[in-house]
């Protein structure tokens, strides 16, 4: 594929001289379509302006501004590798972006790079779904303050973004972290619970963070609205309210995105510049992605990535069901899993949900845990 087709140079690269500071970010990344192949890479960063499906009029600039602060940013992550390929060239239609991203992402995909989009708004995000070969199935955490989505599903823009995905045969979860009931029409919560979908409120989340971790860990795709962190800590978008994700939970969120073995697409979206007060929100989104390459760099190889060898297994009876329920715990990392029962079609399959210690602790208690039964209703 001809890259230099699909992006233009991000126009910091003229504007800054050389640095020659090894400790930062800047220096230690290969910016533009480089000379090697990219399968010598870990990971692939661009952004992409194409803001015309939104009414966040002005977050088309956010890219730059965010790449400007990243650049700023310490590099702590050894030997990694890393390309800044710039940004995007918006097609002649919306719709030519859209195919643009799902055509390079999925390029990106076949050479098991991990991609991190630094994204206008999150209507982009089909572009990343839609990369996805038709017979995978996908795990999408959407993280968000309200639910994209519309009764009729029929509209498409950056505010009900999910509607084009769920005729898709190939979704198989969405995970909503971090909304605020509030903005969540009670139909839009019963179509997710009748989809066994994951719902997180942004409640739980400040009781307990860990709790969203196995949603993260099961994702294949984040998409990453700004919009869910409240004003005071991020003013740089039209929609932003005066609750939400703290600075630090959501940067918490993104490590937790980006130490999962199995995420390959990472989006950020939403920033808008000209919303922004003193450029608190362009910093913030740059820690967002720092801290997305931090949990990448600390990824253990875990399940699904390396097999089963060594991990610890728990077998627990519980009442009303003919057979146990099989726990595993890695020993690299502590992190557990729970099995499912086999499904008509998939018997030589095993089938692991991303869990906490908590379920487990749930099932010794004579319980089921609430993620084993919508995991098993889904898989029926």
């Amino acid at each position: 594929m001809e890259l230099n087709l699909f992006f233009e140079p991000s126009r910091l690269w003229s504007e800054r001289g050389v640095l020659h500071d090894n400790l930062l970010f800047e220096e230690r990344i290969v910016k533009g379509i480089p000379d090697a192949d990219l399968s010598e890479f870990n990971i692939v960063l661009f952004g992409a302006t194409d803001e015309r499906n939104t009414d966040n009029v002005g977050c088309g600039e956010g890219p730059e501004k965010i790449r400007q602060e990243l650049y700023h940013l310490a590099w702590n992550f050894g030997g990694l590798k890393i390309v800044d390929l710039g940004n995007l060239i918006s097609g002649k239609t919306i719709r030519d972006s859209y195919s643009a991203l799902r055509d390079i992402i999925s390029c990106f995909l076949s050479k098991n790079l991990t991609v991190v989009l630094i994204g206008a708004d999150q209507d982009l995000s089909c572009g990343l779904f839609n990369a996805f070969p038709q017979e995978k199935l996908v795990n999408v955490v959407a993280v968000d303050s309200k639910f994209d989505l519309t009764k009729d599903g029929n509209d498409f823009n950056a505010s009900c973004w999910l509607n084009g995905l769920m005729k898709n045969s190939n979704l198989r979860n969405v995970s909503f972290v971090g909304y605020q009931t509030y903005f969540v029409g009670e139909e839009l919560l019963n179509y997710s619970e009748e989809h066994c979908y994951d719902n997180l409120r942004l409640g739980q989340i400040r009781e307990n963070i860990e709790t969203s971790e196995p949603c993260f860990r099961d994702a294949d795709m984040v998409s990453f609205d700004v919009s869910g962190i409240r004003f005071s800590d991020f003013p740089g978008h039209l929609h932003v309210g005066p609750n939400g994700l703290k600075g630090e939970e959501a940067c918490q969120l993104t490590r937790y995105a980006g130490i999962s073995d199995r995420l390959s697409l990472f989006g950020l979206f939403g920033y808008n510049p000209s919303l922004d007060v003193r450029n608190q929100s362009a910093m913030l989104s740059a820690q967002l992605i720092w801290y997305f390459i931090d949990g990448y760099y600390y990824r253990k190889q875990d399940y699904p990535v390396g097999g089963l060898e060594g991990y610890i297994n728990f077998y627990v009876e519980v009442k009303d069901i003919d057979f146990p329920l099989i726990f595993y715990k890695s020993p690299r990392s502590n992190r557990w899993w729970m099995e499912l029962p086999c499904f008509e079609g998939r018997e030589n399959e095993k089938i692991l949900v991303s869990c906490t210690e908590e379920d487990y602790k749930i099932a010794c208690k004579n319980d089921i845990p609430e993620l084993w039964w919508r995991n098993y209703k889904k898989g029926r």
